[in-house]
This record gives C-alpha cells, structure tokens and sequence, in this order.
C-alpha cells in the first residue's frame, strides 16, 4: 500500500498525492509542509524549516522563509531603508 498526503494549495484548494517518497514533515501550523526555508545558515547550507505555503514569506520568486527568518529579513529590510 503506497501513502497518500494530503497538500493545501495557497488558493483553497486542496490536492491528494500518492506514493513512495520522503516522509511528511509538518509546518508549525499543523499543514503538511511543502516548501523549505532559504535562509543561509553558513557553510553553504540553509535552515531548511518545512512549512506550508500559508505560512511562506516570499522576499523574491523562488525563496521561501519561515516565520522566524521573515522576521529578521523583513527587520533588516526596515533598517537599510531608514
């Protein structure tokens, strides 16, 4: 038997994927994380923190940033404007 997850897609919408394949890791809001957080942690690697595609920031196309690392990007966006 192949595990089915279920994903919430950003509109409403929700979708049923079946398969072999990594297990599931959750967002802290409980949804099944689909994304990965981008902010550089050193050594070339990067925080890497599931989240769900409600709960992204999105500073460009194609990054993602939890909750944590919006905050500090978005602080030190607020500081290179002042």
């Amino acid at each position: 038997m192949m595990p089915c997850e279920k994903y919430h897609t950003g509109g409403g919408g929700t979708v049923i994927v079946c398969g072999r394949g990594k297990r599931k890791q959750n967002c802290a809001c409980g949804y099944t994380g689909t994304r990965l957080c981008d902010w550089k942690i050193g050594a070339g690697k990067t925080c890497d923190k599931p989240m769900c595609p409600k709960c992204t920031y999105e500073p460009a196309e194609g990054k993602d940033l939890c909750p944590a690392h919006a905050a500090q990007w978005q602080a030190r966006q607020a500081v290179a404007s002042a």
